[in-house]
């Protein structure tokens, strides 16, 4: 990975905001509870778009079979039910 901070993506607490669907004042807290790294840059906080948590980076092909499996998985057992709940 690069460690060149000036050629990482830095994201803002908005954009940070809107990939994760909650309030900026949401990923402030976050920040203040130490839940995402962020660098404070005068008064703003700016946070390193590989830093943000779980699906929120792309998937490995290991992971993306997981996925697959755990899917084929649930609706042998338990599709009849899922497709009767798609009729109500």
């Amino acid at each position: 990975m690069n460690d060149n901070p000036m050629k990482m993506k830095w994201m803002s607490t908005s954009q940070v905001a809107q990939r994760l669907g909650i309030s900026r004042m949401e990923v402030v807290r976050k920040i203040k509870r130490g839940e995402l790294l962020a660098h404070k840059v005068g008064r703003s906080y700016m946070i390193k778009e590989g830093s943000l948590p779980g699906i929120h980076r792309p998937i490995t092909e290991s992971e993306k079979k997981n996925v697959e499996k755990a899917v084929e998985r649930v609706i042998r057992q338990y599709g009849d039910v899922i497709r009767r709940l798609g009729h109500e």
